[in-house]
């Protein structure tokens, strides 16, 4: 046994090593991103087991030849969106980060890492409902039912998407929560959780090494106390257990949070940067349901289109006539991240 793990985790070094390599012969990332990258990799236990775990766990991928077998993480590369500080494919299994994310912050860069991974585990889940979202909009739009409703599809569609937000953002936090434990373990046992809480949140305002991220997790009250921001339930080590409480108050203070709050944190979303996170993937999902709609002949698009609760979605109208006048996209595979 002790053999068989020894081997696992030669394995997942190699293919880790490999990954760097590739990603530092871009000619677009600088040695100083490399040598952020690689601290970050290492300066967390939960982040390494974390990275180790998903290059060495198979999953499948769809492609117009079948299902084929790869790792959950096999690639890293530059991203591309500006609006994003990283982003996990689920179609080509391949982790991305922007530049200003390796060279801006360490400690942010690790939380980013954590939590973009973590979307890796969960891609079977997403693949599920997305395939499940695209069947049942078929059915809808070639039924006989009037008038075609997709707002529930779409609402438990979005659900699944919340939650895997949420059980990203856990992650990054227990990736940096053990970070500042490899730094600093005597200093951290000793603590009360208060005091672990206070430390952390002291990070939100470190210009040198610092990350906003925290103040997603943790809140100073008028007096001065830090506490666990929406009711969070942390473990006395500091650390976050995904339980269904955790992930759902998780959500409510990440994914819930408008795009009004989001642009004021500079973290909006989309192709301005003026969206949040349930407009963005909502878009994915509309356009979706446009497709199926073009497919159909049972229907008249602007009808449908009524049917589709802007009181969930709050979709902007220009917003929507911009997706009717271009050509549906293929249905997103990426999990996004600011």
């Amino acid at each position: 046994m002790l053999a068989l793990i020894d081997s696992i985790h030669s394995t997942a070094t190699k293919r880790v090593q490999k990954m760097i390599e590739e990603f530092a012969s871009d000619k677009d990332v600088k040695p100083d991103m490399v040598r952020n990258l690689q601290d970050a990799l290492n300066g967390s236990p939960t982040l390494v087991e974390q990275v180790r775990l998903a290059v060495t766990s198979p999953v499948f991928v769809s492609t117009s030849l079948g299902p084929e077998k790869h790792m959950r993480m096999e690639r890293l590369t530059l991203e591309t969106d500006p609006h994003a500080g990283g982003s996990y494919n689920r179609g080509n299994c391949t982790l991305s980060l922007s530049p200003t994310s390796l060279v801006t912050s360490t400690r942010d860069l690790t939380f980013l890492l954590g939590h973009e991974v973590q979307h890796s585990f969960n891609k079977e889940r997403l693949d599920e409902a997305n395939n499940n979202f695209v069947k049942k909009a078929i059915e809808i739009a070639n039924g006989k039912q009037r008038p075609h409703d997709y707002t529930e599809l779409i609402r438990q569609t979005l659900e699944t998407h919340r939650n895997d937000e949420a059980l990203a953002q856990i992650a990054g936090w227990n990736a940096l929560v053990s970070r500042e434990r490899q730094k600093n373990p005597d200093d951290c046992d000793n603590k009360t959780l208060t005091e672990k809480l206070t430390h952390m949140y002291k990070l939100s305002s470190d210009l040198s090494d610092g990350t906003n991220r925290i103040l997603d997790f943790v809140t100073k009250e008028v007096g001065g106390k830090i506490q666990a921001k929406g009711g969070l339930e942390f473990e006395h080590d500091g650390t976050l257990k995904p339980t269904p409480t955790n992930i759902e108050r998780e959500a409510k203070l990440y994914f819930d949070k408008p795009a009004s709050v989001r642009i004021t944190e500079h973290k909006g979303l989309g192709r301005e940067g003026k969206s949040d996170y349930r407009n963005a993937y909502g878009a994915d999902l509309v356009r979706w349901v446009i497709k199926c709609i073009n497919r159909s002949a049972r229907t008249g698009l602007l009808y449908m289109l009524g049917r589709i609760s802007t009181k969930y979605l709050k979709l902007a109208v220009q917003r929507v006539l911009a997706m009717i006048l271009n050509k549906a996209r293929p249905m997103s595979a990426r999990q996004r991240s600011i």
